[in-house]
């Protein structure tokens, strides 16, 4: 039953990156993943509910990866990196279309985003935050609440915009660039200019590249 559901769960998902929410029913899901309308609701009694499990699955895979970036990351500034990679590809399945039909029909499955957001990231970025001042390569005059509200912030308004998916991963992706940017000192950038040009050398040093 396991392996069902979670069949359900990932071509559901794929579904409702392509199409929006509300357009798609449960009829079209079931005919998708090639089982009975009756299968589908025998797990999942409404679509509502299939839609909370899809968000519930994005939360807890994001909740596992902030719990293991930091013992990944060599330094705070590789850390932001890999979140902000996470976020990339999180915000993959959450397009502007799913979270505008989120918002407006599923307004309880959007709520936990939002309490995921403050109860969550936030207290990881102030945490990551920290760590990067201690390492002194992040700006020691920088208030860390402050900021991580105010990068939630430009990726929860762009989002919620109205400009295409090519537009808004492109606006994300300057978001990121930005917020690491902005809070790095002169050893900060030394670091990061060191880092790129490594991975540079790496990666032109690699078979069938150059």
């Amino acid at each position: 039953m396991r392996d069902k559901t979670n069949d359900i769960v990932e071509k559901a998902t794929t579904v409702f990156m392509q199409n929006g929410l509300h357009s798609v029913s449960m009829d079209h899901i079931a005919s998708y993943c090639r089982i009975s309308k009756k299968t589908l609701y025998e797990i999942f009694q409404s679509k509502e509910i299939l839609v909370k499990t899809i968000v519930q699955k994005l939360i807890l895979k994001t909740s596992k990866y902030i719990g293991l970036c930091p013992d990944i990351s060599p330094n705070a500034i590789k850390e932001i990196e890999n979140f902000s990679e996470h976020i990339i590809s999180v915000l993959e399945i959450l397009t502007p279309n799913f979270i505008r039909d989120l918002r407006k029909y599923y307004p309880g499955v959007y709520t936990m985003l939002i309490v995921f957001r403050d109860n969550s990231i936030i207290p990881y970025l102030e945490s990551c935050l920290n760590r990067g001042i201690k390492e002194e390569i992040f700006r020691p005059d920088i208030n860390k609440r402050n900021t991580g509200w105010l990068y939630c912030w430009q990726i929860q308004n762009a989002l919620e915009g109205e400009t295409s998916q090519a537009g808004t991963n492109k606006i994300i992706e300057s978001t990121n660039d930005l917020f690491l940017h902005g809070i790095l000192n002169l050893k900060g950038m030394k670091l990061l200019r060191m880092n790129k040009q490594n991975e540079y050398t790496e990666q032109k040093q690699k078979p069938g590249t150059g």
